[in-house]
């Protein structure tokens, strides 16, 4: 086995408007989900970042407010759609949504 390609998604600057707060340190990667062009990579502090396989570069992050810990990915092969599951601090991390 051999590195053919290498992904960050850390960025400590902040990346959008909405500065999410978990992007200031590195944790580790616990999900990776290939799917068609692009590779998604879930880290243990629940943040999701999203690379195109094409110019392996980062097109975005999945997590829609600093609220949102993503804590698992599947992609549906049938309807080519990705299935996250979150917890939210709004709720205290009380209950899952998908």
């Amino acid at each position: 086995m051999r590195l053919t390609e290498e992904y960050d998604t850390h960025e400590p600057k902040g990346y959008c408007p909405l500065v999410l707060p978990f992007l200031m340190k590195r944790t580790k990667v616990v999900e990776i989900v290939a799917a068609r062009d692009i590779v998604f990579a879930l880290a243990y502090s629940g943040v999701c970042t999203a690379f195109s396989r094409e110019t392996n570069e980062r097109i975005g992050f999945l997590n829609l407010s600093p609220e949102e810990v993503i804590r698992s990915l599947f992609y549906n092969k049938k309807n080519d759609s990705l299935i996250t599951v979150s917890i939210y601090a709004l709720d205290n991390f009380s209950s899952l949504k998908c």
